[in-house]
């Protein structure tokens, strides 16, 4: 993962290559790697780049307006200078920067896509991203000190904490505690007061060594060997291999999907820590220090191999005459028996058994999972559409989905129940939607109520609130909102959003296909309203939230992931009620 030398080198190349130009687009090959909806990725495009900071391990570029682009690489992201318009690789492309005379490539050579895009509007928005960790470059060693100490850790994962010091990674600590012959295991409140010193000086030497050693190498050139494993550092992805210091072989403790590197001459006065790995399965016999090592490895060495064990000697059997002997040798085995008709059909039938067993237990594991949450989550009213009662499969889909945040209430509008096709009168849908507001109220008391519909129901909804706001409703909802009139009339709908009040905080999600809604008209009426009103787009989809199959065949999706990136827009708007 890049950290502090290696941004910072990034940012000071981007400074050269994009400051003050326009950021004509971002381009977006893969939707996973935005990680926010409001404000909409389009709302940066056309502005200038004011300004670019690090935050922790990430990249932000400031534009005009006061706008944010944050980019997290992660493990594997990198950014490619390339040609303005440059094509996104399929497989690893995430996104492309179009500016005036060039493009910066957004890549993750990785099948875990970890690296994302954020945008934010605001000073406070961006505060809100920033881990919290101290600088360590220039901070000086009692502010040093103090986060050190602050809570009671091993000094690795301190280091390591973006909380308590930013823009250090895994690498970077190992390479701080080999210089400041520190353990990484040790406790940061046994570190006495020369400790913390020289663990403050070694920080700043190693942070400002690395960093000038990348602009040296850079040469005003874009960055392109961004790696972790350097063959300079000392002990950092040198498992087994000779410490520059000392001689002695560096060690490891496995964490996870990486490791710590030490070495235990110069670290831990030549104790072998547990690696987490085989100490596990050697338990009492893993070697305490690193002679018993060398010494256990060497007795295997030089071990002569277990001969095989040989039977013990006794009587032999007696075999019988020479003529029993040669009737035995000759006589045929006798025939396995025939395995029974049905055999085949038994094994199906007790493998799709387990099959189904397993299904079981899974499923009643997700439900209580569900369940614990609900008890703490809001109370969903979901209201159906016009043309579908809530036992039709879109509403049961989203009402599942829904469960995994908390309660839902559905139910069915007065001529959906009596079997009438034409809905009925405003007033009479409000009434039945209030009906059910209060049973949740009683069903649910003291819990948070959200109002979410689809199509008409999140219509009327908005009426509900825009009237007579119900207490202990926190929000709305919107799946696909028909803000223009079907047929030929094509009437704005836009009345009811705007007589909103200022408490009232709607969230819009919407299909880029959908025709009773188009995002144009709908950007035109946000800023007429008083409530405060959020967006989020799904590309390509209709008015019941479904992309298109060419969209799913390019971005390599299913349908569900877009349902669930929908999902969790709705958990993160809520988050913030």
């Amino acid at each position: 993962m890049p950290e502090l030398p290696d941004i910072q080198v990034y940012i000071e190349a981007l400074e050269e290559r994009v400051l003050g130009k326009t950021l004509e687009q971002i381009r977006v090959n893969s939707p996973f790697v935005v990680r926010s909806y409001d404000p909409p990725l389009k709302e940066v495009h056309g502005r200038k780049v004011t300004d670019l900071r690090r935050i922790g391990k990430r990249i932000v570029f400031g534009l005009t307006g006061g706008y944010f682009v944050v980019v997290h690489l992660m493990v594997a992201g990198r950014f490619k200078d390339a040609e303005r318009g440059a094509k996104l690789a399929r497989r690893f492309g995430l996104a492309a920067f179009d500016f005036e005379d060039r493009s910066l490539v957004l890549t993750e050579a990785s099948k875990k896509k970890r690296a994302s895009i954020t945008a934010v509007k605001g000073e406070e928005a961006l505060a809100e991203i920033d881990p919290g960790g101290i600088e360590v470059v220039g901070c000086g060693v009692e502010a040093f000190g103090e986060a050190l100490r602050r809570e009671n850790h091993t000094l690795k994962r301190t280091l390591t904490d973006p909380h308590v010091f930013s823009g250090i990674g895994n690498a970077y600590s190992d390479e701080i505690l080999h210089r400041a012959k520190l353990s990484p295991i040790k406790w940061t409140r046994r570190v006495t007061d020369e400790e913390v010193e020289r663990l403050y000086d070694c920080t700043q030497i190693v942070l400002e060594e690395w960093t000038e050693r990348f602009r040296a190498e850079r040469k005003g050139a874009f960055p392109t060997k961004v790696t972790a494993f350097r063959p300079e550092m000392a002990v950092h992805g040198k498992y087994k291999e000779a410490c520059p210091v000392c001689g002695a072989k560096v060690q490891r403790i496995v964490r996870g999907e990486s490791e710590v590197n030490y070495c235990p001459t110069c670290q831990t006065d030549g104790k072998l820590l547990a690696d987490r790995a085989l100490s596990r399965l050697l338990r009492g016999d893993w070697p305490k220090t690193l002679e018993e090592l060398e010494e256990r490895k060497a007795r295997l060495a030089t071990a002569e191999p277990i001969a095989p064990k040989t039977p013990k000697k006794g009587k032999k059997k007696d075999g019988g005459s020479i003529a029993d002997r040669i009737a035995a040798m000759n006589r045929r085995p006798a025939a396995a028996p025939a395995p029974p008709a049905d055999a085949p059909e038994k094994k199906k039938a007790a493998t799709q058994k387990k099959a189904a067993t397993q299904k079981k237990a899974a499923t009643v594991t997700k439900k209580k999972a569900a369940t614990k949450k609900r008890g703490k989550g809001p109370v969903f009213v979901f209201a159906h559409g016009a043309g579908k009662a809530s036992s039709s499969d879109w509403m049961q889909g989203w009402a599942e989905r829904l469960r995994t945040l908390g309660d839902v209430v559905t139910f069915d509008y007065p001529y959906m129940r009596e079997g009438r096709r034409r809905p009925d009168r405003a007033d009479k849908l409000i009434a039945a939607h209030r009906e059910t507001i209060a049973a949740a109220k009683k069903q649910y008391p003291r819990r948070k109520l959200v109002l979410i519909g689809k199509s008409m129901g999140s219509r009327m909804g908005c009426h509900v609130m825009a009237d007579d706001p119900p207490s202990g409703v926190v929000a709305l909802v919107c799946l696909g909102y028909p803000l223009v009139g079907a047929g030929k009339t094509k009437k704005m709908r836009d009345e009811v959003l705007v007589a909103l009040p200022e408490t009232s905080r709607i969230l819009f999600v919407q299909g880029t296909r959908d025709p009773l809604c188009p995002l144009d008209a709908l950007e035109e009426v946000r800023p007429r309203m008083k409530a405060e009103s959020h967006l989020h787009v799904v590309d390509t989809g209709n008015h019941s939230l479904e992309v298109t199959k060419t969209w799913l065949k390019q971005n390599g999706g299913r349908q569900e992931d877009v349902d669930a990136n929908s999902l969790a827009a709705i958990e993160a708007f809520l988050a913030r009620a």
